[in-house]
C-alpha cells in the first residue's frame, strides 16, 4: 500500500472507529469484510456499507421479482457481499 494511501486509510480508521463500534453493537451478527476493502469503497463507514447494500438488494428484488420465482434463487456475488447479506435477510 503506498504511503499516502496507508496514511489516509489509518486516518479514516481512526475517524470512523466510534461510529463503527456503535454500528457493530447494533448489528452484532452482520459480517463485515476487512477494513481495507471497505475503505476503498465506503470510507470505512460500516453503516454506509450496509445501507448501500440494503438499497441495492431492494432494487434487485424490485427489478427481478417479475421475472424470477423467489424460491431457490442463487445469486453470484462478485464483490464483498454488501448487498447479499441484506438480500438474505429478507430485504
Amino acid at each position: 500500500m503506498p504511503l499516502f494511501d496507508k496514511f489516509y486509510f489509518y486516518l479514516n480508521k481512526v475517524y470512523f472507529t466510534p461510529r463503527n463500534i456503535r454500528f457493530k453493537k447494533q448489528n452484532p451478527d452482520l459480517k463485515i469484510p476487512p477494513d481495507y476493502l471497505i475503505y476503498e469503497s465506503f470510507r470505512m463507514d460500516y453503516a454506509n456499507y450496509f445501507n448501500d447494500g440494503k438499497n441495492t438488494a431492494e432494487w434487485l428484488v424490485k427489478e427481478l421479482s417479475s421475472y424470477l420465482a423467489p424460491r431457490n434463487l442463487n445469486v453470484l456475488d462478485w464483490g464483498c457481499g454488501h448487498f447479499i447479506q441484506p438480500l438474505t435477510m429478507g430485504s
